[in-house]
């Protein structure tokens, strides 16, 4: 069992470490111990967060330091995560100060133990004369920022909704990463290697044989479903469905009908909706964007027998990009994943959101599915599976979960 050390500081999104951060990596099979800041543990003493804390991981949540007789109450950590990370936080650890508990743990194994931090500042902190050169003083050290304008985009003070969600996947997704075997030999930085894919926050080992694999074993799907053609963009044919089929999709005759009648209804649905159109351009932050757009397409095809599954592997064809299949084993993998998204767009009133999971991983993933694709057009063997849109090759490296 790897055990995972956390570090909070009193900044805002504490109150939720329990719920959105210790509870999914125990879920996940991890120990975990907590340790807080001076300030941090005033705030989650005064919640009672403290205390369930310590019921959830059955060890003591620490704020100060142990009498020289006393045995450490926590075992040594694997991974550490420090989230939040006030920029006081950030700073004094660039500098080597331990003057808390807090930061004798962190500053004792950085640069020997494999570290998460996220940053969790505003504008201000960022413009201060010292500070990038306290993340590159962090860097070097091989410590792993969650940071940038793609997972925290920054405001002035105060400027920001005070319900803004912290980016506990990405946090949860670099830590999964790092207790990997063979981590050590990622570079890290905001994504991922190609010799590795975070996928709902569980590391999949040299893709590229997983994806071979998948390739041997239904290369019929490959074949009919993926490299079948597209007759018509902004339409449903019955060949479109008969290729579902090899799928798994179940779809009967006279749902077929429904399906092909039914897209034609919706051509301005359609229109909208760009063939190359991408699910990382569809933003659930933005009311009336892409993302509204191919909700309002998908919804208006589910009805009574037709749900998700068949919908969204209909839809893939048409827009292999932008719609993830979504069957009953995606929804399995990236069901807490998808809880956690729902919290981080709580305007969605959703309690799940699927597609902003799976554009979660497409984002962190980026780079290495890009190496992947070029990877499959090199290798001998391959045909099949090159040419896919890298939604399609993150779909395949969740059904290996």
């Amino acid at each position: 069992m790897s055990v995972v050390g956390i570090v909070a500081s009193g900044a805002g999104g504490v109150e939720k470490l329990r719920v959105s951060l210790v509870a999914p990596l125990l879920e996940r099979g991890h120990q975990v111990s907590v340790v807080l800041t001076p300030t941090a543990a005033v705030w989650m003493d005064e919640n009672g967060e403290r205390e369930k804390l310590a019921d959830l991981t059955g060890l003591p949540v620490r704020s100060q330091s142990r009498l020289p007789s006393e045995a450490s109450p926590h075992p040594k950590p694997d991974v550490i995560v420090a989230a939040p990370a006030t920029s006081n936080t950030v700073a004094k650890l660039a500098l080597g100060i331990a003057d808390t508990q807090a930061l004798t743990v962190l500053c004792e194994n950085v640069g020997t133990t494999p570290m998460v931090v996220f940053p969790r500042i505003n504008a201000a902190h960022a413009r201060q004369p010292a500070w990038e050169s306290h993340l590159e003083a962090l860097r070097k050290a091989g410590v792993h920022l969650i940071y940038g304008e793609d997972v925290w985009p920054l405001h002035e003070p105060r400027a920001a909704s005070p319900r803004r969600e912290l980016p506990w996947p990405q946090i949860i997704q670099e830590t999964e990463c790092l207790l990997a075997p063979g981590a050590s030999a990622t570079v890290s930085g905001k994504g991922t290697s190609a010799q590795r894919l975070v996928v709902a926050g569980r590391a999949v080992e040299e893709p590229l044989s997983v994806l071979m694999q998948y390739a041997l074993e239904h290369g019929r799907t490959l074949r009919s479903y993926d490299h079948g053609g597209v007759i018509h963009n902004n339409r449903v044919t019955s060949e479109d469905v008969a290729k579902t089929r090899v799928f798994g999709s179940r779809i009967s005759n006279a749902q077929a009908e429904y399906f092909v009648n039914r897209g034609m209804e919706l051509a301005e649905l359609w229109e909208r909706l760009p063939p190359e159109s991408s699910l990382l351009d569809a933003d659930p932050a933005v009311t009336g964007g892409l993302y509204d757009a191919a909700a309002e397409l998908f919804n208006a095809f589910v009805c009574a027998g037709i749900r998700w599954g068949k919908v969204s592997k209909v839809l893939h064809l048409k827009r292999p990009d932008l719609f993830p299949v979504l069957d009953s084993t995606m929804a399995r993998v990236y069901r807490y994943d998808a809880e956690l998204a729902a919290q981080e767009y709580p305007q969605r009133g959703k309690r799940r959101l699927y597609w902003a999971a799976i554009r979660n991983d497409l984002a962190t993933n980026s780079a290495a599915l890009d190496e992947l694709q070029q990877a499959l057009v090199n290798t001998q063997g391959a045909e099949s599976l090159a040419g896919l849109s890298r939604l399609r090759l993150l779909d395949i490296a969740a059904w290996a979960q």
